[in-house]
């Protein structure tokens, strides 16, 4: 790698100085990946070379003929981040072609067609007749959809960049989507005629760009967890205005359900929540009954399937893990809440647990996708949900209209 990308690499590394969710971090990140960008795709690191074929996603394979490489074929996955780097050495003298597709060399001897499928074909099979079963499935068509389709349009990310936006970005690209970190709570003007537009940030970001890119946001019903089963539940649940939780006289979690207004915890009565000085007297209030989870997941919903999931919590504390030995029991509860959650929009996410008295799973609650992380989640699943929640309106179907947020201004 020349220096001056070297150098640009280094200075990656030292944006740690920031803490993430911090402005300066956000703003010394796209400075960065521009920089990065510019050089990265510089024509100039192509001139000598022909484009040989495209993978889709914007990968591609040139044959250098010129030079003292000549013969040599690059693997071009600059849409995912990834410097250019030879496919193969020439095994043949320089100055004659390398097989091309079907026959192309790949690594490890295996042909293009044979690299992208895998031996085992394209799409794993998916196990089971179960709501992970689903999960797995939807995992196989977002990992079809990321190798041969490519989506076109753009998707813009919160200027308070954390892991998950990162890793949609290159989510995103590679299906062809232009993925951009925004440095400020506004549609930068080079990308307002793009279209399709999507989006995933939190409430202040979808409130500052949705009407301006006319979105389709996609959130839960406020009263969505107090309207459960009980046996969904394992507590008392229920919404009432802010004026009438004031009045609350004994300990319950109170949190607001939508967005983070104030504090989600244990109060010990009602006097602690903010006054009609911070808050109206009808803001929603979410009052839930105090009990502990031993452990809480992350479901990536849509169309009533798991696209992705992912452990978050273990007594309470941040413990992030892909997947853990109950993972049979949340496949089975994951089944039974989205059997009976027909009042969710399409695109969501649902966090559930087993409580920690041993009385059995129940749901923590449920969130807009396009304002969740996705701690260890399939990133292409995450991004699946997230298009579907937070984009255009004219491809709005008509079951979600119920589910669109009131799209708030915000002054600058």
């Amino acid at each position: 790698m020349p220096a001056h990308r070297r150098s640009t690499v280094g200075r990656r590394g030292r944006l740690g100085f920031f803490r993430e969710g911090e402005p300066p971090f956000g703003q010394a990140w796209a400075a960065w990946e521009q920089r990065w960008q510019a050089l990265l795709c510089d024509p100039e690191r192509t001139v000598g070379a022909i484009r040989l074929c495209h993978l889709g996603c914007g990968y591609r394979q040139w044959l250098v003929v010129s030079a003292p490489q000549r013969g040599f074929v690059r693997s071009d996955d600059r849409a995912d981040d990834r410097d250019l780097q030879p496919l193969s050495p020439p095994r043949r003298p320089a100055g004659q072609l390398l097989p091309l597709v079907p026959g192309l060399a790949a690594p490890g001897g295996r042909t293009a067609g044979q690299a992208l499928s895998g031996p085992a074909g394209l799409l794993p099979r998916a196990p089971g007749n179960n709501a992970l079963g689903g999960w797995a499935a939807g995992a196989a068509r977002s990992a079809f959809m990321t190798a041969t389709t490519s989506t076109g349009g753009v998707l813009l990310l919160a200027p308070r960049i954390n892991e998950t936006g990162l890793q949609l970005l290159t989510a995103a690209r590679r299906r062809g989507l232009r993925a951009q970190t925004c440095t400020r709570w506004q549609v930068p003007a080079e990308l307002r005629d793009l279209s399709p537009a999507y989006v995933y940030g939190g409430p202040l970001f979808a409130d500052a760009v949705g009407a301006e890119l006319d979105l389709a946001v996609l959130e839960p019903p406020a009263d969505w967890l107090a309207r459960l089963p009980p046996q969904l539940l394992r507590r008392r649940v229920k919404c009432m205005p802010l004026a009438q939780a004031r009045c609350l006289t004994h300990p319950a979690f109170l949190k607001p359900p939508v967005d983070k207004l104030f504090a989600a915890q244990v109060y010990r009565d009602g006097a602690h929540l903010p006054g009609p000085d911070v808050l109206d007297d009808d803001t929603m209030v979410q009052v839930s009954e105090i009990v502990r989870f031993s452990r809480e997941y992350r479901l990536f919903v849509l169309d009533g399937e798991v696209r992705a999931a992912s452990r978050y919590a273990v007594d309470g504390d941040l413990d992030v893990a892909a997947r853990d030995e109950l993972w049979p029991q949340l496949t089975e509860f994951a089944r039974e809440v989205l059997a009976a959650a027909d009042t969710l929009p399409s695109a969501a996410v649902v966090d559930v647990g087993p409580l920690a008295d041993g009385t059995g799973w129940a749901v923590v609650e449920a969130n807009p996708a396009w304002a969740s992380g996705g701690y260890a989640c399939d990133p292409d699943g995450v991004l699946d949900v997230v298009l579907r929640a937070a984009g255009p309106r004219v491809r709005l179907a008509a079951r979600d209209r119920p589910f669109l947020r009131p799209l708030r201004q915000v002054i600058r």
